[in-house]
C-alpha cells in the first residue's frame, strides 16, 4: 500500500506523489457535500467536495485518492477517474438559444446542464420535455 498523503500545516493537507487511491461508488448531493463509498473491504465513506468531484455524476464508478486526515475530521478524497458512468439518459427541460441548446435535467444533483448541438434537437423548443441520451463526455 502506498504511503498516505503529508500534511503541510496544521489544516492543510496535500497530495503525495505515491498517493492512496481507491475505487467504489461516488454519490452527489444537491448540496455539494459529495461522498464515496469504498468496495467492500476498504476503508469508511469518503467526503468529496464539489471542487474535488471531476464532473462525475450520482453512482458512478471512479477511482479517488485519498487525502491525508487531519485529526477531527473525516476522510477526504478527489476523484481522479470516471471508471464507469451509472447513466447516460437524462430527463428534463429544453432552453434553446440561437446558437446553442441545453437540457436542465429534473435530477437537481446533475452538476451541469447537457449541451445539445442545435441540429440534433429534432424540432424541440424553450420548455419542451425531453429525454437525452449523453454520446460524450
Amino acid at each position: 500500500m502506498a504511503k498516505r498523503n503529508k500534511k503541510t500545516d496544521k489544516h492543510q493537507s496535500r497530495l503525495n506523489h505515491r498517493q492512496m487511491e481507491i475505487t467504489g461508488t461516488f454519490y452527489r448531493k444537491s448540496n455539494g457535500k459529495n461522498s464515496f463509498a469504498p468496495d467492500e473491504g476498504e476503508e469508511k465513506a469518503v467526503f468529496i467536495a464539489e471542487r474535488n468531484s471531476a464532473h462525475a455524476m450520482n453512482k458512478d464508478r471512479v477511482r479517488i485518492a485519498l487525502y491525508a486526515k487531519r485529526q477531527d475530521f473525516s476522510a477526504e478524497g478527489k476523484v481522479i477517474e470516471i471508471l464507469e458512468r451509472a447513466n447516460d439518459t437524462f430527463v428534463g427541460t429544453l432552453e434553446v438559444t440561437k446558437r446553442y441548446a441545453f437540457l436542465v435535467t429534473e435530477n437537481r444533483t446533475l452538476a451541469n446542464d447537457i449541451f445539445i448541438p442545435r441540429d440534433k434537437l429534432k424540432g424541440g423548443k424553450t420548455g419542451d420535455k425531453a429525454v437525452v441520451k449523453v454520446v460524450e463526455w
